[in-house]
């Protein structure tokens, strides 16, 4: 097995010598997609692994049909991965996005979300910047206390039932819940926007989650919190309802040209001139903790598959088990 591993790892205890105990590890941590192509085209590589929060490229048909046979990502989003593409290939695709014993020992994305939260509703990165410019005065940045607040959640999954019992220790509402597969019954989402004074969104993007959120459906000013993926919402509606009073402040890690230069996202060029937009670079997932767990735990997946193909006896009873 050759590994063209395009996302940095050298931060991360015992990894690299993990990932080199059963692979050949042509190191590229921040290559472009030429450069990547170029890597594997000269070393021959079969493996790809990846993070999205550092690549700047899809994984698509030009990469996969150089040989690729595995593609490994520590993470539970795929949008940086031609996921249809795999298939027709017969592409392995490693991620963590249903390996919940992994991925439940992991809250960071859910705990910076309610960072977030709080960070926007207190203003807290425009008044450090205020008092590292000399100022001292906090009639700008009076803020809300989340105890009289209401929080609503859309998607009830693993992070948003996390978030849901950070925002109960602090606001003495009850925290409203969106998400039309829970047998329970549950608000809309029509619902949570027209009650809640907090929203954040922790749901997978899909054909049917995409611009969910837009301007038809911001009926009172509230604040918002994306932590799921850029293309939730509609960026020029958030814009739009900031603009108009309709929401009060929007609070994202998450962009929806991620792949492309963020320099030329219109969010990010407004939100240098006003406090009520909070960006932060797909920094949910990234704590020392739940890097070395999501990491070592698909390196170690690979490892096993390595394993397997390698060994008649070990394929044979994989088969037998299958059966």
């Amino acid at each position: 097995m050759k590994i063209a591993c395009i996302t940095p790892i050298d931060h991360i205890d015992g990894l690299m010598t993990l990932l080199k105990s059963f692979a050949k590890v042509f190191y590229l941590p921040n290559g472009t997609k030429d450069e990547v192509i170029e890597l594997i085209r000269k070393k021959k590589c079969d493996t790809i692994y990846a993070n999205p929060n550092m690549q700047g490229f899809v994984i698509d048909k030009e990469i996969l049909d150089l040989g690729i046979k595995t593609v490994c990502t520590a993470s539970t989003g795929l949008n940086h991965i031609d996921i249809d593409y795999c298939k027709n290939k017969n592409t392995k695709v490693i991620s963590l996005t249903t390996d919940y014993e992994t991925i439940n020992n992991i809250p960071a994305t859910a705990e910076h979300a309610f960072a977030l939260t709080m960070s926007l509703i207190r203003k807290v990165p425009s008044s450090f910047d205020h008092v590292k410019s000399g100022g001292w005065d906090y009639q700008k940045f009076v803020g809300r206390q989340l105890k009289d607040l209401k929080f609503g959640v859309v998607g009830y999954g693993r992070l948003g039932k996390m978030y849901v019992k950070y925002a109960e220790a602090f606001s003495d509402h009850r925290v409203c819940i969106c998400d039309p597969y829970l047998d329970t019954a549950t608000f809309s989402l029509d619902e949570i926007f027209a009650e809640c004074d907090v929203v954040s969104l922790h749901v997978h993007l899909s054909d049917e989650t995409r611009y969910i959120i837009n301007k038809s459906i911001f009926n009172k000013p509230l604040y918002l919190i994306n932590t799921s993926r850029g293309d939730i919402v509609n960026e020029n509606d958030i814009l739009f309802a900031l603009s108009k009073g309709k929401l009060l402040g929007y609070a994202t890690d998450v962009l929806s040209d991620e792949l492309s230069d963020v320099r030329d996202n219109l969010l990010v060029d407004v939100s240098k001139n006003v406090d009520n937009i909070l960006i932060t670079p797909h920094i949910g997932g990234m704590t020392i903790e739940s890097q070395h767990m999501a990491y070592t735990r698909v390196a170690n997946v690979l490892k096993e598959t390595k394993s397997v193909k390698g060994n008649w006896f070990l394929r044979l009873w994989s088969w037998i088990k299958w059966w």
